[in-house]
Parts: structure tokens; sequence; C-alpha cells
């Protein structure tokens, strides 16, 4: 995380930091993030950061990262940790 008064790049540009300043950086490029994979993982979502850029949208407030978009364009139909109904073929 930088420090206050450190010189970041964002986006492209370098950038004095002031003040007291929090954001996390995008797990595939390291542009700032201003979103978390929803993906599903045992024990909640898989929560990395990811920039508006480098995040697949699959839904309304649906985001995924990049190693989980690629699973999901291959499975679109893939639902992770989901228990089948009664009957019903995994």
């Amino acid at each position: 995380m930088p420090k206050v008064g450190s010189w970041v790049k964002i986006q492209g540009a370098w950038v004095h930091l002031y003040g007291s300043v929090k954001f996390h950086a995008c797990s595939s490029c390291g542009e700032i993030a201003d979103f978390q994979c929803d993906w599903k993982v045992p024990g909640g979502t898989c929560d990395r950061w990811i920039c508006g850029d480098c995040r697949l949208q699959v839904g309304e407030g649906k985001d995924l990262c990049e190693e989980h978009a690629g699973v999901w364009q291959l499975h679109p139909n893939y639902r992770p940790y989901t228990q089948p109904e009664q009957g019903q073929l995994l």
C-alpha cells in the first residue's frame, strides 16, 4: 500500500498522494481497482480486487476476475459450490 507523500502511477499518470488515501490495486494489471471478484469459493467469494478494464461483468453487481472469467466463459452454466436439487444431475 503506498504511503502518504509518495508518488504512484495511477492509470498511466504519476500522482503525489496527500492526506489519508486508501485504494486497492487490480490483481491483474496493478491499476486502481474498484471491484471485487464475486466468484463463489468455499466460505464466501474470491474477493480479488479488479479494475473496470480487467473485470468481466456477468450480471447486475456481479463481476469476475480474469481467472474466473475464463472459467465462466468456457462453462457459462457452471455454478460453483451449489447443491443439485433432488433428482438433478450436475
